[in-house]
C-alpha cells in the first residue's frame, strides 16, 4: 500500500494539468488582488493626509492668493485654488458678475473634483472583474477535478475511497483556492 500524502503542495503537483492551470490562475488572480488592494490603500492615505495638510493652510490662508501659495504641491487641492483664481482673473471685465462667477467656479471644480475621482478609481474595474469571475473559474476546477474522480472510478470499476479520494481531494482545493 503506498503512503499518499495530501499536504496542499502534494495535491497540487498530483493534481490535473487543467485543475493545476486552475489553481495557478486563482492563485495570480489572488496576488493581483492583493498588490491593488495595498497600492490603493497607499494611495488613498496618501492623498487622505495632503488634503488635510491644504486644507488647514487654506483656513490658515484668509485670501485666494495667499492659498494659492499655502497649497502649492498638494496635488488636487492646488489645482483646486488655480481654478478659482483663474476663473476669477477672467472676470474681472464683469465687476457686477458674482452669482455668474460662482456658478463658473463651481462648474470647474466639479470637473476637477471629477477627474479626481476617475483618477483614483484606476484599477478598481480589475478588482470588480477578478471578484465577478473568480467563483465561476474555481467552480470550473471543482467539477473538473471530480470529474476526474467519476473517470477513476470507471477506469479501476471500484468505489472505494482510495480512488475517489485524490480527484475529490483536487476538487476542493480548486474551491478552496
Amino acid at each position: 500500500m503506498t503512503d499518499i500524502s495530501f499536504s496542499p503542495w502534494e495535491m497540487f503537483m498530483n493534481a490535473g494539468p487543467v485543475v493545476r492551470c486552475v489553481m495557478i490562475l486563482l492563485a495570480l488572480a489572488s496576488l493581483l488582488t492583493w498588490t491593488v488592494f495595498f497600492a490603493k490603500s497607499v494611495e488613498l492615505v496618501r492623498v487622505r493626509l495632503k488634503l488635510g495638510r491644504a486644507e488647514r493652510a487654506l483656513e490658515d490662508a484668509g485670501t485666494l492668493d495667499l492659498g494659492e501659495e499655502h497649497t502649492r504641491g498638494a496635488g488636487i487641492a492646488h489645482a483646486l485654488v488655480m481654478a478659482a483664481e483663474m476663473e476669477r482673473e477672467r472676470s474681472q471685465d464683469i465687476p457686477d458678475d458674482r452669482e455668474g462667477l460662482k456658478e463658473r467656479i463651481v462648474l470647474h471644480l466639479e470637473r476637477l473634483e471629477a477627474a479626481e475621482g476617475r483618477r483614483l478609481m484606476r484599477g478598481t474595474g480589475l478588482l470588480a472583474t477578478i471578484g465577478a469571475t473568480s467563483p465561476f473559474i474555481g467552480l470550473f476546477g471543482t467539477v473538473w477535478g471530480i470529474m476526474t474522480s467519476f473517470t477513476g472510478i470507471a477506469a479501476s470499476k471500484a468505489t472505494s475511497l482510495a480512488v475517489v479520494a485524490p480527484g475529490i481531494a483536487e476538487a476542493l482545493l480548486a474551491t478552496a483556492l
